[in-house]
């Protein structure tokens, strides 16, 4: 039989830190020979900075002797090699070429002259106080652009900041303004300037310090002695414990474990120390989305008439020669109405423009109503509605020979005759005037809004008031004048950024990594001593909430030990029983019983279940097993009885569990959907809970689901989201295949796995012979790659997809399904069911005040006993026992083992 185990270990790590060691001394020693041939000139100077730097580096050595690192590469000095070796490794590489000449010709060294000039420039723009000043700088004169309107004609700046008479605050002129750019600072060549600056150190801040720190972060640090334990803020001595039970009490907090050689390291919240890498690259993102829309922008405004259209490239003026036109500059905007709503107080509430966007031949893109806040976006470019203005007037003469209507322009008349505010006016002439110099005889109209029409007479004497929309004359001196309509004009601001979906990208990540940024990157070290187990850590923040998670590890652990748990053989005082064998209890199978689902969502027939029960009860054997039991449920592949799974149900019955198996209702060429199987499945739970006998006698908090082919895929399903399922056991399982292609009704199980919040444990027996009914791309190994939390796969290398079954003649799917090679049906299922019930021993705990009673194998007596324990027991040496059963008991059925997350 062959037998192949992986698990974590640390020669990996153990060998890179060996080799980074060497490599370190080798190009250090170089270092100082290049030092004493080439540099004699400056050999004072050097080697006073060598002295320091070598006592520094020599200090945090002995540093991490002292507080008990092992297999950990001069970490402190990981953070801080560019700042402390560059120069040694420098000149290592400059002394090897001086010495070998050609021959360096093709070498690959770790540290160029280039790279280390880098670093040099690198080191002062990683500054903090250098960046604080730029960020300073960037915010005054954004301040400054605030109050100073910007990108203003050169006619406001003289008007408003003249150099005669009273100056902005006493000093403040129009040439100041245009020498120092203060009418377009965000465009000028010093603001760019400090904005690439401050990237500029936002990315040597990242390369420096931040990615280094994340690096050694990452990195497994193991602490060798008890001495490394005591300058940490933390630090606990648990009395009769192991190392492996604090690790599975920091596996369910989220850590991160690594354990070797009797030591263990943990880690958690890594977020928290890449989130400021998050927080840099999304500010660079900003700021490059702002230079871009600097550079790149166009912007311009349009005063339109209603009814007339204009291209779009007559209106937009770039802001530099390298800016690209967008996409829709050659389209026209076309204004089609505008309008203003009022207030019952008769304040404006808001303004309307009908606008189209038409190509070059007429005809409309796109038609929109604009508002303020409501812009037309279209091909790149933004139309904002800004203003408006009256363009003409259209009045008609009923008693006039001259028919139709007849186009006053209007003229804006703001600070004309101590008017303020918007005000029009319009003149029609009655007859000509007498002289050149002289003023028509006419009527004149004056408009404030788009409501109304005050109308004068030749003399200027007021005559009264129309409304466009009435339609009633008016006469003026003997005339009859209708007031037909006020032409408007929409006045819009158009403005085409490139740049803003990276402001907008920038500024969403500034804001998640900041909120990251908060996450605690917490730390744990232990070590076996003896019969006591020695914790500690650390973390960057909340310190006191980290002190309060170490109490509970350490309670925990103590309670686990306690009299009140440990009823009863200790943890360390039985055996691994043999699972190869029927259990002591009896299996008692009830009377089979159907139930019609409430909860389904699918046809009246197909929502009836056939339900096979079975429970243990005290056998021949003198062992007592506790109420309520732990419950299975075991799914069927498709179109397979629930009967070909008795064997594995009566061997879990033995072992104290109660075990339900299900028919439902398929058709082989209009299978019920996954999502209606999983609705069928957890109603099969509740069902469990409130019928009797079962609801007596199982605990439907503790569920392990096990299934066969598609029925491992409907358990995993259902795992995922329903939290009183606390293992998976998938027996040759698949996935999305042709049969059942990947839809909404038919989701991928593995992916769901793979996204799995809880770390659900999983343990997996795979079939080496499949074929078609378990094709490689969607079975076994697809599920053990996408587990997150502990997992266990077994591989039979000549099984057939049906060979795990009881009676695999009396399935019709057995003229579908490849057999197996040369192996006997019930060699793969003897193995099959050890791995079930060692998996559902060693995983199922009871979450409650009640230990979860296990049935282990007394070292005294060699008789199994009831042992009631609340820890998992999975562990390396309860795989590396059970794995040793399975090859003694299976002869020459070819297997490999796998497992991961299991400490």
């Amino acid at each position: 039989m062959q037998h192949v185990s992986r698990g974590m270990t640390g020669t990996t790590v153990s060998s890179y830190v060996t080799s980074t060691r060497q490599s370190h001394g080798m190009r250090l020693r170089g270092g100082g020979q290049c030092r004493r041939i080439c540099c004699r000139a400056n050999s004072s100077s050097s080697s006073s900075r060598s002295q320091k730097k070598k006592g520094k580096s020599q200090t945090r050595q002995d540093t991490a002797r002292r507080d008990g690192y092992r297999d950990a590469p001069n970490l402190s000095d990981d953070i801080d090699n560019t700042a402390t070796a560059t120069s040694q490794m420098d000149d290592s590489v400059r002394s090897n070429a001086y010495n070998r000449g050609q021959n360096t010709v093709g070498t690959r060294v770790s540290n160029t002259p280039l790279s280390a000039g880098m670093k040099r420039v690198l080191k002062p723009l990683a500054n903090l106080r250098l960046a604080i000043a730029e960020l300073a700088s960037i915010s005054a004169l954004s301040a400054v652009g605030t109050v100073i309107e910007q990108n203003k004609p050169a006619e406001f700046y003289v008007q408003q900041f003249p150099e005669q008479g009273n100056k902005v605050l006493g000093f403040l002129t129009y040439k100041i303004i245009f020498a120092l750019q203060l009418d377009h600072i965000y465009s000028a060549n010093y603001f760019l300037g400090l904005l690439a600056l401050l990237g500029g150190s936002l990315m040597a801040c990242t390369a420096t310090t931040q990615l280094p720190m994340v690096k050694v972060a990452q990195r497994w640090r193991f602490k060798a002695s008890e001495s490394g334990y005591q300058n940490l803020p933390v630090a606990r001595r648990i009395q009769d414990a192991r190392l492996s039970d604090v690790a599975t009490l920091l596996m369910k907090k989220n850590y991160r474990i690594f354990i070797k050689d009797g030591a263990l390291y943990a880690f958690k919240g890594l977020g928290g120390k890449l989130a400021p890498i998050g927080v840099h690259a999304s500010m660079i993102f900003t700021m490059v989305g702002i230079v871009l829309g600097i550079v790149s922008g166009f912007s311009g405004t349009a005063m339109i008439t209603e009814g007339e259209s204009t291209p779009f490239s007559s209106l937009l003026q770039p802001s530099t020669l390298v800016a690209i036109p967008p996409k829709g500059s050659s389209s026209l905007l076309r204004v089609d109405d505008f309008r203003i709503s009022y207030r019952p107080d008769g304040s404006v509430q808001q303004f309307f423009t009908d606008v189209s966007v038409e190509d070059e031949a007429g005809r409309t893109l796109m038609s929109k109503t604009i508002s303020v806040n409501q812009p037309l976006r279209f091909g790149g470019i933004t139309a904002y509605q800004t203003d408006w203005s009256m363009s003409a007037l259209s009045i008609s003469l009923p008693e006039s020979s001259k028919e139709g209507n007849i186009v006053l322009p209007m003229a804006p008349l703001k600070g004309v005759g101590g008017s303020d505010g918007k005000l029009y006016g319009s003149f029609l002439p009655l007859e000509a005037a007498p002289t050149a110099d002289s003023t028509p005889k006419g009527i004149s109209f004056l408009a404030k809004d788009l409501e109304s029409v005050v109308v004068y007479d030749s003399s200027g004497k007021f005559v009264g008031v129309r409304r466009p929309t009435s339609k009633k004359p008016i006469t003026v001196d003997g005339v009859d004048v209708v007031i037909q309509n006020i032409v408007a004009s929409s006045g819009m601001e158009l403005k085409s950024d490139p740049g803003i979906p990276l402001v907008y990208a920038g500024f969403g990540g500034i804001c998640i990594t900041t909120v990251l940024s908060y996450l605690s990157h917490s730390q744990v070290w232990g070590m076996q001593s003896g019969s006591s187990v020695v914790v500690g850590g650390k973390t960057n923040r909340a310190l006191v909430g980290f002190q309060v998670e170490m109490d509970e590890v350490v309670e925990s652990e103590l309670d686990t030990n306690s009299p009140s748990t440990s009823r009863g053989a200790g943890p360390e005082e039985f055996e691994v029983p043999n699972y190869g064998e029927q259990g002591p209890l009896k299996a008692v199978k009830l009377p089979r019983l159907e139930h019609t689902c409430t909860t389904c969502n699918t046809s009246a027939d197909r929502c009836r279940i056939r339900i096979s029960a079975w429970v243990p009860q005290q056998g021949s054997q003198a062992i007592q097993v506790e109420r309520p039991f732990p419950l299975a449920i075991i799914t069927p592949g498709f179109l397979i009885s629930a009967d070909q799974y008795t064997s594995y149900a009566e061997r879990l019955a033995s072992w104290g569990y109660a075990v339900v198996a299900y028919d439902s209702v398929q058709q082989a060429l209009d299978p019920s959907t996954d999502l209606a199987c999983v609705d069928l499945l957890e109603e099969l739970i509740l069902w469990c809970k409130t019928s009797k006998p079962m609801g007596m006698v199982c605990d439907t908090d503790n569920v392990m689901l096990i299934g066969h082919s598609r029925g491992a895929k409907i358990s995993t399903l259902a795992a995922v989201r329903d939290e009183r399922v606390k293992s998976l056991c998938l027996i040759d399982p698949v996935d999305v295949t042709v049969y059942t292609p990947l839809s909404n009704d038919f989701p991928s199980a593995t992916d769901a796995l793979s996204h799995d919040r809880r770390n659900i444990p999983v343990c997996i027996i795979g079939g080496g012979n499949g074929g078609d009914c378990a094709p490689s791309e969607s079975s076994f190994d697809l599920y053990y790659r996408s587990a997150r939390g502990p997992a266990w796969q077994t591989i039979v290398e000549d099984a057939g997809h049906l060979q795990f079954i009881d009676n695999r003649s009396a399935t019709a799917m057995g003229l579908v399904c490849q057999a197996g090679r040369s192996i006997a049906d019930s060699q793969v299922e003897d193995v099959t069911r050890s791995i079930m019930v060692a998996w559902a021993e060693s995983v199922m705990v009871r979450h409650s005040d009640m230990a979860r009673q296990r049935i282990v194998k007394s070292p005294s007596s060699g008789s199994l006993v009831a042992m009631s324990d609340s820890r998992m027991l999975l562990d390396h040496d309860f795989i590396g026992t059970v794995e040793k059963q399975i090859t003694e008991n299976a002869g020459n059925l070819k297997t490999k083992f796998q497992f991961k997350n299991i400490i």
